[in-house]
């Protein structure tokens, strides 16, 4: 290096005169220490007694440093100007995944990226809000003969009696009725109403169903109406599982960390096998999914759109009661980003989801530019014409500009289209 130019002569004399600083075991502990906690968890898991943090272990992991170091920047430049905003309590978790094979890219457990402690993506249990709602519109679209993307729901002013005679009346978060609203358009705008009047009408135990399937602990659910806003509390680490399963057209792989452990004498001690099985039906997720697209479209994850539109994000936000916590989960080509905000005493942030976690997750995507999201359509997926109704609704026309795909299981509205008078009989009738 001195002969080089890179080191001058006495810097060079003090570098070799100075005593080496030898790592004498490995250590589990690193600059991601979030990250680690959880390859930690997975290696006590599938080795058991075999593990032991000093013994010279070689550890494989799925781990991307760019994703890792991008997601840590945008945490860092982003909590202090959102904090102006909920105050300097304000905290942060993370976490990334590959779409298709649930490995775990990167993981930030907290504000302050490289302090090993609190990890609030494996250990902070908040409620998610608006993150259940996709849960209950694939339940819906699983059923294609009853719903598709473009169904009418009611956006009306709704009153619910609790066991013990107590009422609920859910608002939509700008206080307005819409009359009627197509499916699509009512996650995508994620309105409370048409939702939980779709959740009732599919019936409770039936969503909770659709998120175990997702990978969601039944226990963790209450069964009462408002789980339809989301009510119970999960883990970003949950989250993300969740919407791996969803966003994947339906199939589940289980998040790990953890590649390959080999011993000091390569003998390979673990080995990480793909495990993806069909959760739900995949044409239902894949709706669902490009409901979300249309979230970032024209719903309230369009910040996203003004800056990525060639990426063809889809996103969901998800707000808590008094805007105590702030979520969002992010899809593009390579990962499931999920992001939650919120404070430790779990106080009001004034953060909602899109003020909020949506703007760490713009920032990750400045920084780690985003792979365009393209999700092959599934057997039985056709699009169809509808034209928009004074109403607020939508009504089957079949060469109408305006197209939305459908899962026509029974081929009705094909059936439909094909029956429907030809243009000159039609002028036949308007004299």
């Amino acid at each position: 290096m001195m002969e080089h130019d890179i080191l001058t002569a006495p810097e060079y004399q003090q570098a070799v005169t100075r005593p080496l600083d030898v790592q004498k075991t490995a250590q589990i502990a690193s600059r991601q220490p979030a990250y680690f906690q959880q390859v930690s968890i997975e290696l006590k898991e599938k080795l058991g007694d075999k593990f032991k943090a000093d013994s010279g272990l070689r550890v494989f992991t799925s781990l991307d440093p760019v994703s890792q170091s991008k997601l840590e920047q945008a945490i860092h430049d982003q909590i202090p100007q959102l904090a102006k905003t909920a105050g300097k309590d304000l905290e942060a978790a993370a976490i990334a995944v590959d779409r298709h094979s649930g490995e775990i890219r990167a993981m930030v457990g907290g504000k302050r990226t490289g302090y090993d402690g609190f990890n609030r993506v494996l250990n902070a249990s908040r409620q998610i809000g608006s993150l259940v709602k996709p849960a209950v519109y694939l339940t819906a679209l699983a059923h294609p003969d009853q719903y598709n993307l473009a169904t009418t729901l009611e956006d009306k002013p709704l009153t619910l009696k609790g066991s013990e005679g107590s009422a609920w009346t859910p608002r939509n978060y700008d206080r307005q009725y819409r009359g009627e609203v197509p499916l699509y358009l009512a996650l995508a705008q994620s309105l409370n109403v048409p939702t939980v009047a779709l959740g009732m009408k599919l019936g409770i135990d039936q969503v909770s169903a659709t998120l175990g399937k997702l990978g969601v602990n039944r226990d963790e659910i209450r069964p009462v109406p408002s789980m339809l806003l989301g009510s119970f509390s999960l883990t970003p680490y949950q989250v993300a599982q969740m919407y791996q399963t969803l966003t994947n057209s339906g199939k589940k792989a289980p998040l790990s960390a953890l590649r390959s452990v080999l011993d000091l004498e390569g003998n390979v001690l673990y080995e990480s096998l793909p495990r993806v099985s069909q959760a739900v039906d995949q044409q239902a997720a894949w709706l669902t999914t490009y409901a979300m697209k249309q979230g970032v479209q024209e719903g309230t994850g369009r910040y996203l759109n003004a800056q990525f539109s060639s990426a063809a994000l889809a996103g969901k936000t998800g707000t808590t009661n008094d805007n105590r916590d702030s979520w969002f989960v992010g899809v593009d080509g390579r990962e499931v980003t999920t992001i939650w905000l919120g404070r430790d005493d779990n106080q009001p942030t004034k953060l909602t989801g899109a003020s909020g976690a949506l703007r760490v997750y713009a920032q990750y995507l400045k920084y780690r530019i985003p792979e365009k999201l393209q999700l092959p359509w599934p057997e039985g997926i056709t699009t169809f014409g509808f034209a928009k109704q004074t109403q607020g609704g939508l009504k089957l026309d079949c060469d109408n500009a305006f197209k939305l795909p459908i899962w026509d299981n029974q081929q009705q509205l094909k059936q439909q289209c094909e029956n429907r008078p030809t243009e000159w009989i039609k002028k036949l009738f308007e004299w």
